[in-house]
């Protein structure tokens, strides 16, 4: 096969330029590849200044380069098979922009954000205005043309740039399409629907050869760095989007434990001076040191004396980090920001920070416990190492982009419907021709009255294919003893698993008292089991005969003996919704599983969900905040779903991972924000905990005179009420509240004897 490669090439200060010319030599094993590039000596205005020092082209050994010039004529052109643009911000890459709107080929996206470079292609110095204004009008309409206004008349700033990616031109017109994050290829997906589209994760780069064996003592006394100081770095370009208030702020608060920590910032300050305003802001100055840009082999001189590294982007234009790639192949530990294709590092490989919480608090946090706990550390960069070996393997991905460029080959040119291929699938899948693949009449899945529960199944299981391998692999050998028992849990019980239940478990297996198939058998008998059941049963009868659930008078729920308030409480709030568009779910974070499962899979526009806590849920839009000053305009949801949540706020939740937080409870300041966020006419959904008044350090109990209180400070008013009881048959609905009010919460029941469910609503207008 014979390729085009159109991408920049060092020493053109583009880090697509260093991908590729590692790349490269890998593919040219497998195919003819010419690498598409303008020689050094072409004139790039402005951009000399960013063209390192060295002036000679640098070629991949293996392939040929030729100029875009050349590439244009008939006969050059029409020797190849296919043609990959490599597309970035980096002006750089203007020349790749157009060639990719010339002859359509394999774009690789290596920024979901386009609009940094159609700006500087065309508006930046009024080079083509009238294309610029012609490419947002046909994108974004109306809202695009008043963005071209204002971008001439002087008023915007970047922000507006990553509000309007400005990528569809490029997308629409591709054969096919690669990204390098799940995340962005779904954006892609809804931005060109009929291009085929594969995720390539952003391999981890390997280090120069001068640099190889180099320790980190070595390369602190190469660089004259303190030989026992806690080293921070921060590698690339210093931006505003790569918040240097909260890394500069978090590290301040390192400083005040460590006084020999040192921040080293490696890479060109774009900031307009905010690094030096907030350096002494924090009396920072000693503690910071700015390295400016530097050669790669000094880069990695730095990464190798570091004993951690932070890199945080918010907003993010959807672009991957050759930075981070590099810090995990090197076994570094890494703070990166929960969002984009960070958020899809996992949690134990790299530490998160929450864009929606307080970045400053939590980059110290954890550069506290980095530099307090070496333990930890060695275990993160172990962790590190692993990954970057196995997902992020230079020829697995050389792989990938060969299975792509085979596949796009043998494939008609008029793309039909858009087909979907994660990183997840493995080499030996990938590598089939078109021809080899089976053709098999497969029925259309679909969801019966629920069109969002089951339509992207198979997608998002060949996505995450890789990972469901690798992990199943970590089960085999013996000592995958825990890692299976924990993914039992989190498969049939919906949860990860209690640490002392898992080492009670391990030690069975490993003393040859019980085996795996004994504790799967356990957990399937169990009551909890047994009670998920009942509640996914339930909810497939009301999905399909949709109407609210209740248990007729005189009756019994059926199988629900020994079971939690939950197989109550979930149908009935569930079959209550109406169609609203908007919803909002409190205290989402220790949710059950199926819970969210069932709410994500209504048909609901936008999914909110707010917590003091914070858990990955694909789906939500998640918002961290105290419940009780809830981060939302006045009047914005139509309907508000509180499930067994209202009854622990403000009271100690340690046990659910969270700052304790002695004092009386919050539950009138949480109703009261509840009001105040509803629409007019908007419904709460509540559930509370029934019977006798009880007040503990991590919750309370209500009995009628506390929820009437609680209500009576709003002006709520009861629109439905029902109150369940357990009995030893299971539950039932009851009006005996003289006998309800006289249980305490677990007496001979494995939570709440009762629940009182409730739908209130805001009343409209006057009313």
């Amino acid at each position: 096969m014979r390729l085009a490669w159109f991408s920049p090439l060092p020493p053109m200060a583009s880090g697509i330029a260093d991908y590729s010319f590692e790349l490269l030599p890998l593919i040219a094993q497998r195919a003819e590849v010419s690498v598409v590039c303008p020689p050094i000596e072409a004139r790039f205005g402005r951009l000399e200044q960013r063209v390192r020092p060295s002036r000679r082209l640098q070629v991949p050994q293996g392939v040929d380069v030729m100029s875009p010039e050349t590439f244009q004529r008939e006969r050059d052109r029409d020797r190849f098979d296919l043609v990959f643009y490599h597309l970035g911000n980096n002006p750089f890459h203007e020349f790749v922009h157009d060639a990719a709107m010339e002859r359509p080929g394999i774009a690789v996206f290596h920024d979901f954000v386009l609009h940094h470079l159609v700006d500087h292609i065309t508006a930046d110095g009024l080079r083509d205005p009238a294309r610029y204004e012609r490419l947002l009008r046909e994108q974004y309409g109306e809202a695009g043309m008043r963005v071209s206004s204002l971008r001439f008349r002087g008023i915007h700033t970047d922000f507006e740039k990553f509000l309007f990616p400005l990528n569809g031109h490029i997308a629409r017109r591709a054969r096919a399409i690669v990204a390098h994050s799940r995340e962005v290829g779904e954006r892609l997906r809804e931005v060109a629907p009929e291009a085929p589209i594969t995720v390539i994760p952003h391999y981890a780069q390997s280090p120069p050869a001068s640099v190889a064996g180099v320790t980190r003592e070595q390369a602190r006394a190469k660089l004259n760095l303190p030989a026992g100081a806690f080293l921070v770095g921060h590698f690339g370009f210093v931006t505003r989007p790569k918040q240097p208030a909260a890394v500069l702020g978090g590290f301040a608060r390192l400083v005040e434990q460590r006084p020999d920590a040192q921040l080293l910032l490696v890479g060109a300050d774009h900031t307009g001076g905010a690094v030096q305003l907030l350096t002494e802001q924090y009396a920072l100055e000693g503690k910071v040191r700015p390295a400016g840009f530097v050669d790669l082999e000094r880069f990695y001189l730095y990464l190798r004396a570091v004993d951690a590294v932070i890199n945080l982007r918010y907003p993010s234009a959807g672009e991957s980090s050759g930075t981070v790639a590099r810090s995990l192949a090197e076994g570094r530990p890494i703070i990166v920001n929960n969002v984009g294709s960070f958020a899809e590092i996992p949690s134990d490989v790299a530490l998160k920070v929450e864009v929606d919480g307080d970045q400053t608090a939590q980059v110290a946090g954890h550069l506290l416990r980095l530099a307090e706990d070496t333990g930890f550390r060695t275990v993160l960069a172990a962790r590190a190492r692993t990954y970057a070996a196995t997902v992020l393997d230079v020829r697995r991905c050389r792989d990938l982009y060969l299975a792509v460029a085979e596949s796009v080959a043998g494939a008609p040119r008029s793309p039909g419907r858009g087909s979907w291929r994660g990183y997840a699938a493995s080499t030996s899948r990938v590598s089939l021709r078109p021809d080899e693949v089976p053709l098999v009449d497969l029925p259309e899945i679909r969801g019966a009255t629920n069109p969002k529960d089951s339509a992207q199944a198979m997608s998002v299981r060949e996505r995450d294919l890789p990972f469901i391998e690798w992990v199943a692999g970590q089960t085999v050998p013996p000592s995958g003893g825990a890692v299976a028992i924990d993914l039992v849990y989190r498969l049939l019980l919906r949860r990860p698993v209690e640490e002392p239940a898992l080492r009670s478990a391990q030690l069975s297996l490993a003393a040859g008292e019980a085996s795996r198939a004994d504790l799967i058998r356990w957990i399937v008998q169990s009551r909890e089991f047994r009670e998920i059941e009942l509640v996914e049963k339930t909810l497939n009868r009301v999905r399909l005969e949709p109407g609210p659930f209740t248990i007729a008078d005189g009756e019994t729920y059926v199988d629900s003996a020994n079971t939690t308030e939950r197989v109550v409480e979930i149908p009935w709030v569930l079959s209550r919704w109406k169609g609203e568009e908007r919803v909002l779910d409190l205290g989402y974070a220790y949710a059950a599983g199926y819970y969210l499962t069932a709410l994500l899979g209504l048909p609901i526009d936008d999914v909110h969900a707010v917590d003091w806590s914070a858990a990955p849920v694909p789906g939500l839009l998640r918002t961290r905040a105290d419940l009780r000053a809830l981060p939302y305009r006045d009047e914005s949801f139509p309907l508000v779903l509180c499930i067994s949540t209202i009854e622990h706020i403000g009271l100690d939740n340690r046990r659910y991972g969270m700052e304790g937080r002695g004092g009386t409870s919050g539950d009138a300041f949480t109703i009261a924000e509840l009001e105040r966020i509803l629409q007019p006419g908007g419904r709460l959904l509540i559930t509370v905990p029934f019977g006798r008044r009880m007040d503990e350090s991590w919750y309370v109990q209500y009995d009628s005179e506390r929820w009437r209180d609680l209500i009576g400070t709003t002006a709520l008013r009861i629109e439905e009420q029902e109150i369940f009881h357990l009995t030893e048959e299971g539950w039932s609905k009851t009006e005996d509240l003289e006998t309800v009010e006289q249980i305490s919460y677990g007496v001979n029941a494995p939570a709440a004897r009762s629940v009182l469910c409730a739908s209130l609503v805001k009343p409209g207008p006057g009313a």
